[in-house]
């Protein structure tokens, strides 16, 4: 199956919410599938970024990347494919998160946006953006680095961590 009209090294593979197919490239390229396997089309490109995560939330597109540089972070975007905001490290106050090494964005029933990355987790909810790291004692979190997010069926969040196993809230 082709994406466009070139192959491409795919990193992320995901069925979001609303049940279509996105494709993330280690190009930064998102692809979208539209009624048939192998029609997948362009819906993105936020180039030299790793795809790491892409999310349907509140009708929009998040996307996270995987990049250290003045290029990673998160892109939200509408379903007209037009930049809605973005969440960077170097920002402050609401659209700061902890790392432009995103690697996991999930949304609890709740309505938290919840947010892994290579230096902690970001909670974003109705008040605004909350993180969560291991400088906060008793917060849980056994290692900074996040790999993996999981919300269950109870509405709880798992996070799965590099060298520190898991945490449950």
């Amino acid at each position: 199956i082709k994406l466009g009209a070139q192959h491409h090294w795919v990193s992320f593979l995901g069925r979001v919410e609303n049940g279509q197919i996105y494709v993330g490239t280690m190009a930064g390229e998102v692809f979208i599938n539209q009624n048939h396997i192998a029609n997948f089309i362009p819906f993105y490109s936020f180039a030299s970024n790793r795809v790491t995560t892409i999310s349907h939330i509140h009708n929009n597109i998040w996307i996270g990347f995987d990049n250290m540089n003045e290029s990673g972070g998160i892109v939200v975007v509408g379903s007209d494919r037009k930049l809605v905001k973005s969440y960077r490290k170097e920002y402050h106050g609401d659209k700061h998160i902890p790392s432009n090494r995103v690697r996991k964005i999930v949304k609890r029933k709740n309505g938290e946006i919840w947010i892994g990355s290579a230096e902690g987790l970001a909670v974003i909810d109705s008040i605004g953006i909350h993180y969560i790291d291991q400088k906060q004692p008793f917060n849980g979190l056994p290692h900074i680095s996040i790999h993996d997010l999981y919300v269950d069926h109870n509405d709880g969040v798992w996070v799965g961590t590099w060298s520190g196993g898991l945490a449950y809230y």
